[in-house]
């Protein structure tokens, strides 16, 4: 990631061990009803947060696709937007490929997303498996 960009960084085998448990979850599925996961974990100063945003990264720009990253904290927030400094150089490019949404009606959680599939479904003229 950090040659793809242009930079280079301190040798931190830990982040890339992290960022490579990470990076399965971007893989494609081998049931498509079964989608990918990752639970990782790790001590402070690895660099979790760049950790999983390269992946995630390189897999929306490699996909023309968004991710988002969904988090509970500001102070996390601020930290993921102060990474992705890192991974958009340009402030131009960065502007055009994140937004960063902050409040209770932006943090995805599994009721909001349940409710979000069901108004795409009635707005559709589908039905949706929630009813």
């Amino acid at each position: 990631m950090a040659v793809e960009r242009g930079y280079t960084a301190e040798p931190r085998p830990q982040q890339a061990d992290f960022a490579s448990a990470v990076a399965a979850a971007f893989t494609p599925r081998e049931q498509a009803d079964s989608p990918n996961g990752v639970i990782a974990e790790a001590g402070t100063g690895v660099g979790k947060t760049l950790g999983y945003l390269a992946p995630a990264t390189l897999w929306a720009e490699r996909n023309h696709a968004p991710v988002w990253v969904s988090t509970y904290t500001r102070n996390l927030q601020h930290q993921i937007d102060a990474e992705l400094n890192r991974l958009y150089l340009d402030p131009v490019e960065k502007a055009e490929k994140v937004v960063v949404r902050k409040g209770r009606e932006n943090y995805l959680c599994l009721l909001n997303f349940a409710d979000a599939v069901r108004a795409r479904a009635c707005s559709l003229g589908t039905s949706s498996p929630w009813g």
